[in-house]
């Protein structure tokens, strides 16, 4: 059994991006609430919210 997962590289734009098993098949999204707040959540197919949380900090190149 692969317990791999992919995400897209969405990670320093907002809004959601998909999460895919190995077949490629969209098996949730993650959805990052903005570039500059530490908020993300994990989504189901379809879109109820599994986990979310905010980073402790959140740093870019060092600049914040």
């Amino acid at each position: 059994m692969n317990n791999a997962v992919y995400i897209s590289d969405h990670f320093l734009s907002s809004g959601e991006t998909t999460i895919r098993d190995v077949e490629n098949n969209v098996i949730g999204y993650l959805d990052l609430k903005s570039m500059f707040k530490s908020g993300v959540s994990v989504l189901d197919v379809n879109r109820a919210t599994l986990a979310s949380g905010k980073f402790k900090f959140f740093l870019i190149n060092g600049l914040f």
